[in-house]
């Protein structure tokens, strides 16, 4: 609460943001993994606007990372080549559009109802990483538009009761926290499966809770484990 104070200085607003997460989003673009980048610097703006920094600060910052991740985008041949793929996949059918065209296939194989469970043809012989970062087209394809829609409404309810479990946090960290969290997974979540429906570039992150990975699972639910136990905290002071 005391350090609350001092976010109406610039300096002490800043220097915390470059130090956690500008040093991680650094970090990870050594790999370089722009996409997961991307996420940390969604979320700690979520857990910025959590913690009421002054609103211009939050506009500078914003406008500064989108900046920053525009220019790290396009400073790569294979970035370019994805964003050129993404504007126009079909001008490149056979190269930078082939996953996305073909994750269009899969949705559109699929129809209203699905296929059926386990009877995808895309994921055995022509969509490439369809159990990681297109698991939402082999969703779409088995279970339908209805399963797609399923799965997109339950990453909703997941966004909107993170921010409710934010806003009713007994503390101000709680809060912050929570925020992160629902900014985290939320933001992930819209990424993947934009990249799949083609309203942005593919990134290849993974779909949370969906996607393989034994170790992105643990994390996860580890999180979810977090933000159940904020909500229970403010139920409590509530009381």
């Amino acid at each position: 609460e005391r350090k609350h104070k001092l976010l109406t200085r610039f300096g002490h607003f800043l220097v915390p943001v470059l130090a956690t997460a500008g040093v991680a989003g650094a970090l990870v673009m050594g790999q370089p993994d722009l996409g997961t980048t991307v996420i940390i610097a969604a979320a700690a703006m979520a857990v910025i606007v959590a913690s009421d920094a002054p609103m211009r600060y939050l506009v500078y910052l914003g406008l500064a990372a989108v900046l920053v991740i525009a220019a790290l985008a396009l400073s790569e041949g294979y970035r370019a080549a994805r964003i050129e793929g993404f504007l126009d996949p079909y001008a490149d059918s056979s190269g930078t559009g082939y996953q996305l065209i073909q994750g269009y296939y899969a949705l559109g194989n699929g129809g209203i109802f699905g296929v059926g469970l386990g009877a995808s043809r895309a994921r055995w012989f022509y969509l490439p990483n369809a159990h990681t970062d297109f698991i939402f087209a082999i969703i779409g394809e088995e279970t339908g538009l209805i399963g797609g829609l399923t799965v997109m409404g339950l990453f909703v309810v997941l966004a909107l009761d993170g921010w409710v479990v934010a806003s009713r946090a007994p503390d101000r960290f709680g809060r912050m926290v929570a925020a992160g969290i629902t900014g985290w997974l939320s933001i992930q979540a819209l990424v993947n499966i934009g990249g799949v429906l083609g309203v942005v570039p593919i990134t290849g992150i993974a779909l949370p809770f969906v996607s393989f990975g034994s170790t992105a699972l643990v994390v996860s639910m580890a999180a979810i484990g977090v933000l159940v136990n904020i909500a229970q905290s403010g139920v409590q002071r509530s009381r």
